[in-house]
């Protein structure tokens, strides 16, 4: 189980990455690499997200770059 859920969490790490800009740039600035997080142990690599910065930021940049909210 511990497999799939690490698999899972790449997945997803992945996508956050490639079509979401907060984190992409967050990650970037932090020099943190999706290809380093293994599974769930290796979470202490990521930043911490904290209000300030989603206020700082905007909405808009949490959302996926392929969701169209006018369709």
């Amino acid at each position: 189980m511990t497999r799939l859920q690490d698999a899972k969490l790449r997945a997803l790490l992945r996508r956050a990455v490639e079509h979401v800009p907060f984190y992409r740039n967050l990650y970037r600035a932090h020099g943190v690499s999706t290809d380093a997080i293994a599974g769930v142990d290796d979470l202490w690599q990521l930043p911490a997200v904290i209000k300030s910065d989603y206020l700082r930021v905007g909405p808009e940049k949490y959302v996926d770059g392929r969701y169209d909210p006018d369709s």
